[in-house]
């Protein structure tokens, strides 16, 4: 089995953890930037992962991980999401949450992560109390809490 690398090396995770410019909203942007194994599958998924273009990865690298963050990132802007809105993400659980978690911090916007195991009336509840100005869900859970 080939397996290609993909930790920097430690002076370069150094580099980035001493680096003033490095946060939570740019990481993924910064790290595409610095890393040289950035095409390089680090991510690889129990379960697939589809995307709401209809797309099914696998894995990911740096810089798919990326390409699919800034899909979304676009579309909750392009659906009026703007910097400090909290956004709600009920889902099961998977990849999707840190998927809508880095869109929206790209954003500046709040995400509102709730435990897709949460019973559907405390998750409605929880999500009215938090303000959420949107809520991003598979059909399952958007049925349960309708």
């Amino acid at each position: 089995m080939n397996i290609n690398p993909t930790i920097l090396p430690l002076y370069e995770r150094i580099k980035l953890f001493l680096s003033k410019k490095l946060g939570c909203g740019n990481f993924l942007h910064y790290s595409v930037t610095n890393n040289h194994y950035r095409n390089n599958d680090f991510l690889f998924l129990e379960k697939p992962f589809k995307t709401f273009t209809g797309e099914t990865i696998n894995s990911f690298s740096l810089s798919s991980l990326k390409d699919v963050v800034d899909n979304y990132a676009s579309w909750y802007r392009k659906s009026g999401i703007r910097e400090n809105d909290p956004v709600a993400i009920y889902l099961d659980d998977g990849i999707g949450y840190f998927i809508h978690y880095l869109a929206l911090n790209n954003l500046g916007a709040i995400p509102v992560l709730v435990n897709g195991r949460m019973d559907p009336d405390i998750a409605a509840d929880f999500i009215r109390r938090v303000g959420a100005i949107g809520l991003y869900s598979d059909q399952k859970h958007l049925d349960s809490i309708s």
